[in-house]
């Protein structure tokens, strides 16, 4: 869809550049000053629609944000359910107030300090998956794909 948007925009600024301008130069300059509100007003779209579609996961049993809602009904708990359904209507409502371009690069260094957990790696389980598991189980049962076929 972005690229869509970019290649219905007025061809007209791209062809008055001077001869030799990069493509970067030219996208930048050109195309994507008189693209950027549809990609802008596409991309909150889409966001909205993963809100909505993680919600009515939640109900097929997707462990998404509709799980809670789904299990608080399922539960009886009716007054947990109507907190989390006036917060998710607070989370849409509020998102133009708080979601800044300037913003994003914080929140982002936020999540990544305040969500990181530690993975240990097994490094044999790597091997083994890089040299023995990663080949489809047909091809082994034929012998092909092993380190000494």
């Amino acid at each position: 869809v972005f690229a869509e948007i970019l290649e219905e925009s007025e061809q007209a600024p791209l062809k008055a550049l001077p001869a030799g301008t990069t493509h970067l130069s030219a996208f930048l300059y050109a195309r994507l000053p008189q693209a950027w509100a549809h990609l802008r007003g596409y991309s909150g779209y889409r966001l909205e629609c993963g809100l909505r579609s993680s919600a009515v996961l939640g109900f097929v049993g997707l462990p998404t944000l509709g799980f809670h809602l789904e299990s608080y009904f399922a539960q009886g708990a009716y007054s947990q359910a109507a907190a989390l359904l006036f917060l998710f209507y607070l989370l849409i409502a509020s998102l133009r107030l708080w979601v800044r371009p300037r913003l994003l690069w914080v929140y982002a260094a936020a999540s990544a300090v305040l969500l990181y957990s530690p993975v240990p790696v097994i490094w044999a389980n790597v091997s083994r998956f890089l040299t023995q598991d990663i080949v489809p189980s047909p091809l082994r049962a034929e012998g092909l794909g092993t380190p000494d076929a």
